[in-house]
């Protein structure tokens, strides 16, 4: 299953995508840049065509 059919089954209240390779749920973001996000510690890349999705948050 690719990322994209992924995207389109996961309520997008509650997912964004950030990343071609990435999908994260929204309630789990400690912290975010227009760089990367921040999930248990773990950096995540922010795909320069997904900046504009942290700024709805």
């Amino acid at each position: 299953m690719s990322t994209h059919e992924i995207e389109e089954c996961l309520p997008a209240h509650l997912f964004k995508r950030i990343h071609r390779s990435f999908i994260v749920s929204i309630n789990r973001i400690e912290s975010y840049t227009s760089e990367t996000v921040e999930l248990h510690g773990v950096s995540i890349p922010v795909g320069r065509g997904y900046r504009d999705v942290l700024e709805q948050l």
